[in-house]
């Protein structure tokens, strides 16, 4: 081995293996409906207030595609749209695997950036439309013309000559109302199924999801704890579940989860979103960025009524009394220890108790 002009040899150093890293993850991050809680908090982090999730049972078109491997990514996929816009913040922080810029928020739940990699348990190659900006990750570094260094791919949309050279790579993001070249107000991810072929070869998990399994697996076990799930969130206030057939024109409508105050004169984002108010104005008080925030205890409670909706016609409506608040002694201690104070810690905390239960099929109180 021969040095260099000034005496250094090769580049040398510790250096992560991203498929071994996506595997560590997948096993400490449950599949089944928990990778449609982690889209869902994501969402409810960037203040969205509808998501809809989509199996996409669709073939689309392989002709005039950018890279000739995506053709096997063409076929059904599990679509997740919600009415929010990525910030540049987001889109720095979904390109590092447990390193997310949500450290920097008290008040995001996913704020770790590590949950979103459950979507490698459904496919290989997830990618997603925000804004203007399509984009791709592929942590194989074989599907794309990518390195291992920047496993994926970003493009503006608005004017992009790709756009008519290699129209069927963009033809699967026509979906929510998106028209592929225009800015898009809202965010939609596409997560392919993993085929057969795929799991035999891939490098991150060997999991096979079927459509029939993401219609009776996922969502039919999203829908048994949708009425929890969306009890503590701050922004979300709708969610649907929809199947777009193979020959169909539009997608159809399973199921949808509506969040509501019965008090009409009452602001149900205003309530759920008043701690969050308390610590945005804390931070503002802050001497320099990491002083630890200086907090009163709080409490808050509301009620909210939660409506389920089938396609069978089954309907019920579900009344919650809900408290949620910024606790003292002990905790609020911990969340002001200036030695603790780069943790970002928050003493939050909230219960919630069903009152009422009314429907088409109601179970007892």
């Amino acid at each position: 081995m021969s040095g260099g002009e000034d005496g250094w040899d090769q580049d040398f150093g510790p250096r992560i293996d991203l498929g071994a890293r996506i595997r560590e993850i997948l096993q400490i991050y449950p599949e089944g409906n928990a990778i449609l809680k982690e889209l869902l908090q994501n969402a409810d982090d960037a203040g969205a207030r509808v998501v809809r999730f989509c199996l996409d049972k669709r073939q689309h078109e392989t002709d005039a595609l950018a890279y000739p491997e995506l053709a096997q990514f063409q076929g059904p996929a599990l679509c997740a749209f919600n009415d929010a816009i990525f910030t540049e913040t987001d889109f720095t922080s979904i390109q590092h695997i447990g390193d997310s810029r949500k450290k920097e928020s008290v008040v995001k739940t996913g704020r770790f950036g590590v949950g979103f990699n459950s979507v490698y348990h459904l496919t290989d190659l997830p990618s997603f439309v925000s804004g203007e900006r399509l984009v791709f990750f592929d942590p194989h570094a074989k599907f794309l013309p990518v390195t291992a260094a920047n496993p994926g791919k970003m493009l503006r949309l608005p004017g992009n000559p790709a756009l008519t050279k290699v129209p069927h790579t963009f033809e699967p993001y026509a979906i929510f109302g998106h028209q592929p070249g225009e800015p898009f107000g809202g965010t939609i991810f596409r997560l392919p199924l993993r085929t057969s072929d795929q799991a035999r070869s891939s490098r991150l998990s060997t999991n096979l999801y079927t459509p029939h399994r993401v219609v009776h697996e996922l969502f039919e076990s999203f829908m048994a704890e949708a009425g929890a799930m969306v009890l503590f969130l701050k922004s979300l206030e709708m969610v649907e579940l929809l199947v777009w057939e193979p020959d169909a024109s539009a997608p159809v409508l399973l199921h949808s989860v509506s969040v509501s105050s019965p008090n009409p004169q009452a602001s149900l984002r205003d309530e759920r979103c008043a701690v969050l108010g308390i610590v945005e104005r804390a931070k503002a008080a802050r001497e320099y960025p990491d002083a630890p925030l200086e907090l009163e205890p709080y409490l808050s409670c509301f009620r909210i009524e939660i409506r389920i909706e089938s396609q069978s016609g089954e309907h019920h409506t579900e009344s919650w009394l809900v408290a949620h608040g910024l606790g003292s002694n002990q905790a609020m201690r911990m969340a002001t220890d200036p030695r603790l104070a780069r943790l970002n810690l928050l003493p939050w905390g909230g219960v919630a108790a069903r009152v009422d239960k009314v429907g088409s099929n109601p179970t007892p109180r």
